[in-house]
């Protein structure tokens, strides 16, 4: 958080940006802005969802879950708007698109005096920070489900043969950026995420509420 922080800072003061980049709010109406929300926005995010929902209720204040819990989610919302805000600033709205992590552009084309330059390198940094934070939550989660799927004591071939897994996944995933992006965004959330969301869940909600109406008839 002081990292983004202080890129931010360097970022907004900087006279690589421009105020000007950010007028006119929706300038092309809401048609673009529901083309977001659905169904990536919508779906988005559906891995965390899931660890989420496996980690809660390993909780031991599970009292205090309501009342916090709404504070990441707040943070998160918080960083992504004030940091494409940034983006757009510097970059402008048409070229930022082009970019397949703009604020890594951003960043590098920041400088001051000539001497504070190359920031590139510390969003960088958080990249790969904040991917390892969020392999190393689903690899426990991973394992949480396996030792109660399986019902045995947690061990560390869970967790070695989980990172063995991970690795020659991330191998055979995608052949380029492209094609990772194209799988992520345009198919996943089609075929996998909207089916597992709110198909399944769905059919669930209806067997439930025949099976416990059915009860209470023969009762």
């Amino acid at each position: 958080m002081v990292i983004l922080f202080i890129l931010w800072s360097l970022g907004f003061i900087s006279s690589e940006f421009q105020a000007k980049y950010l007028m006119p709010l929706f300038a092309h109406g809401w048609g673009t802005i529901k083309k977001m929300v659905f169904p990536t926005g919508l779906t988005f995010p559906y891995g965390e969802l899931v660890v989420f929902l496996v980690l809660l209720p390993l909780s031991n204040r599970k009292d205090k879950l309501q009342k916090f819990v709404w504070i990441p989610i707040v943070l998160a919302g918080v960083i992504i708007m004030v940091t494409m805000e940034l983006v757009i600033g510097i970059l402008h709205a048409p070229f930022a698109g082009t970019f397949f992590f703009p604020f890594v552009k951003s960043m590098e084309l920041v400088s001051f005096l000539g001497i504070i330059e190359h920031l590139e390198i510390f969003t960088y940094l958080l990249m790969i920070g904040g991917g390892f934070i969020k392999i190393g939550v689903f690899v426990y989660a991973a394992q949480v489900v396996l030792t109660q799927v399986f019902k045995q004591k947690q061990k560390n071939w869970h967790v070695l043969i989980l990172l063995v897994v991970v690795y020659l996944l991330s191998l055979h995933r995608s052949n380029n950026l492209n094609e990772h992006l194209y799988m992520g965004l345009k198919v996943v959330p089609y075929y996998l995420h909207l089916p597992i969301q709110f198909g399944l869940p769905i059919l669930l909600g209806i067997g439930v509420f025949w099976r416990t109406r059915k009860k209470k008839s023969e009762n």
